[in-house]
């Protein structure tokens, strides 16, 4: 319930990481501590009971709403003043930053005047690139906490290489079949019928079907949704046995986006809502994306959204803050039962000992898994205590991602977070001279945090291990520094290391450790 608030919620965390990662780069005196500090106090306070959960009246919702779009805004602002201050002056360039400590790899959107040019990295590889609802796009892979420099030019004859590899030089394709239509790409076979949803997907990297046989994806169901009391706040078990009607498609067109996508876009009604979704799939990457966008009109009804896999496992991964939990995908005991929904941050993933699928999302927290269906939460509409929850305009993405071998060592995690965390971008500036404080190596650990320390006494860097398995890495820092390990207060808790540059890390399944950085 409140939809609105949950999605700004989710935003404005992911920029305010972001904005550290940033001014991280520009030194502990260009720190700007109070106005982050404000921000984060903002966020947290709209945390708060009955605020986030969607159990407050009306008014709460206008106020907190503003107030987390105006946090965004300031957001926004640091970033451009970041840019106007820190970045050389270049024309006909775009340059973009990746604050996450995993690759990013998604759309970018490009300044209007180079639809129709080529767009290159510093080092002359062509980037694919295409157009989205008229807007020149470009599809970008950016390493851990770098930055990426385009440049736009007229197109030429010249052999130029491709940074996806000759397995992706192709692109995305998207072709009408006599049952619907199919996107492909070299990794992977997606099949749609008239009505948006899909009939099959052959993984051909795998050599194997995602659903099974008559299985469907992405059947997005309108449920009544009646709690016995507390509708706000509660979802009751036999909603499952009230389904209303599947969305009605009246739509479905073909996207050729260049080398950057291939999509559909679907236009139809769900109830009383009409809604549009584009599915976009990119190059080098099994990764569908479902951007939606909905009028919802209903009251006491629910919009949810599910996958039926060709998998089988006892329990599905949830993902929760600096780690993932086991539940159960049986109701074999009224413990299970009681587990009908459950919450999870960024997705849910259901894998086999060497192959699995994850549902991603960019806002939404409710999950139902049961046997081989992941089942996403979309909307509800109560109308007690706020008669007018979530109706209007609404906006979301779900993703659906296959991958090879378990979770662990998959790249689920490093899409979700590149779908809700997207990369900075400056026009018209070139890439600049600077470098974080600490940048983190390793496979299965997580840059949680990079700040200035509280007191101003240097860089506090978070790290977290998130396979659940003993992870490995390291911190390399630019010039020689002491580092001392702290507890997450910022209290020294361990050992100091004086005039290092790298500095070996191993961590347990899930452990969190936190140093503090002395230049």
């Amino acid at each position: 319930t409140q939809a609105a608030t949950k999605r700004l919620n989710r935003r404005l965390g992911q920029q305010l990481l972001a904005a550290e990662g940033l001014w991280a780069l520009a030194g502990l005196d260009a720190w700007p501590g109070e106005a982050l500090d404000e921000l984060w106090q903002t966020l947290l306070t709209h945390q708060f009971h009955d605020i986030l959960p969607g159990s407050s009246v009306r008014a709460v919702y206008e106020q907190a709403e503003a107030a987390l779009q105006g946090c965004l805004d300031r957001c926004a602002g640091m970033v451009v003043r970041f840019g106007v201050d820190r970045l050389p002056p270049r024309r006909h360039a775009l340059t973009l930053y990746n604050s996450l400590s995993q690759p990013f790899t998604g759309l970018v959107e490009l300044p209007d005047p180079v639809a129709g040019q080529t767009v290159q990295d510093a080092e002359g590889n062509v980037v694919p690139t295409g157009t989205l609802d008229d807007h020149p796009v470009a599809h970008v892979r950016i390493g851990p906490q770098s930055f990426l420099e385009l440049h736009f030019s007229k197109p030429t004859d010249g052999a130029q290489r491709n940074p996806w590899g000759s397995q992706a030089s192709a692109g995305p394709v998207v072709e009408a079949t006599d049952e619907g239509f199919v996107l492909e790409n070299p990794l992977i076979r997606y099949e749609f019928d008239g009505s948006g949803q899909m009939i099959r997907a052959w993984d051909k990297q795998a050599d194997r079907e995602v659903l099974p046989p008559g299985g469907r994806g992405n059947v997005l169901t309108l449920y009544h949704d009646l709690p016995t009391q507390w509708e706000a706040w509660d979802i009751d078990t036999y909603y499952q046995n009230q389904a209303i009607q599947t969305a009605r498609a009246e739509r479905v067109e073909p996207l050729a986006g260049g080398a950057a996508l291939a999509g559909l876009r679907v236009v139809g009604v769900v109830g009383q809502s009409p809604f549009e979704q584009t599915i976009l799939l990119g190059p080098g990457s099994k990764r569908l994306d479902f951007r939606t966008r909905i009028d919802w009109r209903q009251e006491r009804q629910m919009l949810r959204v599910h996958f039926e896999l060709d998998l089988r496992a006892e329990r599905a991964s949830y993902d929760i803050q600096f780690g993932a939990i086991q539940r159960p995908t049986t109701r074999n005991t009224s413990r299970e039962a009681a587990m009908f929904e459950a919450a999870a941050q960024f997705f849910v993933d259901l894998s086999e000992a060497d192959y699995g699928a994850a549902l991603l999302n960019d806002g939404k927290w409710g999950y139902r898994t049961q046997g081989n269906v992941l089942d996403l939460n979309l909307l509800r509409s109560p109308v007690f205590p706020d008669p007018q929850a979530d109706r209007g305009g609404q906006s979301f993405t779900y993703a659906l991602l296959p991958h090879t071998g378990p979770l662990a060592g998959s790249t689920v995690r490093a899409e979700a977070e590149s779908l809700n965390r997207p990369p900075f971008a400056w026009a018209d500036r070139g890439m600049p001279a600077l470098a974080p404080p600490v940048r983190l190596e390793g496979s299965g650990l997580h840059l949680a945090a990079l700040k200035r320390a509280q007191d101003g006494q240097g860089w506090v860097v978070r790290v977290v291990e998130l396979n659940g398995t003993r992870s490995r890495g390291t911190l390399r820092l630019p010039t020689p520094a002491r580092i001392v390990e702290t507890d997450g207060t910022e209290q020294t808790a361990g050992a100091s290391h004086d005039a290092v540059t790298e500095l070996p890390l191993t961590l347990s399944p899930y452990q969190i450790r936190t140093w503090r950085v002395h230049p």
